[in-house]
């Protein structure tokens, strides 16, 4: 009866480390305060910025690199998604723009990206003392949701995902995450149009 102790504890390790294995990228996502995201009918996912330093970034894989099969399967994606949720693109005046950032080989640095709004919100922070807004580790996705008139970000959403050799499976790990990121966004509300008599 003494064996089964440690084989049962045995088991149970090993089950319990399966379903982490199996469980999806680590997500979190915040809204600013007062921000008002139900409102929200058009949105505009902004183009890949340039870099601040003004280093191109190559490859065919990299979520970043402006071109890349990574990064138009990321940019695709993310905005099918929004369109799923019921938001239509308006580049002209829309609600809110939505930037995205992906980092597979290194540390994510926001500052590096010249988007043009202040990637910095002091809200983000609130959940944990010792976290920067604007760095974060390899394997990071983040998408920001963004007032085009206050540059102010609205909603923020951030995935890590496991970094392997591979670089078509980092890429498809990528889109998973941004995936599952905006899944996190609310619902576009439907518009009420009234019928004439």
């Amino acid at each position: 009866m003494g064996f089964r102790v440690p084989a049962l504890a045995a088991v149970g390790i090993l089950t319990l480390a399966s379903l982490a294995a199996a469980q999806p990228s680590r997500i979190r996502v915040m809204t600013a305060p007062r921000a008002r995201i139900a409102n929200v009918r058009s949105i505009h996912v902004l183009p890949t910025p340039l870099r601040y330093d003004g280093v191109q970034r190559r490859g065919a894989y990299d979520p970043m690199a402006v071109r890349s099969r990574a990064n138009r399967a990321l940019w695709n994606a993310v905005e099918r998604e929004l369109f799923e949720r019921g938001f239509v693109d308006s580049e002209w005046m829309p609600d809110v723009v939505v930037a995205i950032y992906a980092s597979v080989d290194e540390r994510l640095d926001l500052d590096a990206w010249l988007y043009g709004y202040t990637r910095a919100p002091r809200w983000w922070s609130l959940g944990s003392t010792d976290e920067s807004s604007t760095l974060f580790p390899a394997g990071t996705v983040l998408v920001d949701v963004v007032d085009p008139e206050t540059l102010d970000v609205l909603w923020r959403g951030t995935g890590m995902m496991t970094i392997g050799a591979d670089p078509l499976e980092n890429a498809k790990e990528v889109l998973a995450v941004a995936t599952a990121i905006i899944q996190q966004f609310p619902r576009a509300k439907p518009v009420a149009i009234a019928k004439g008599r």
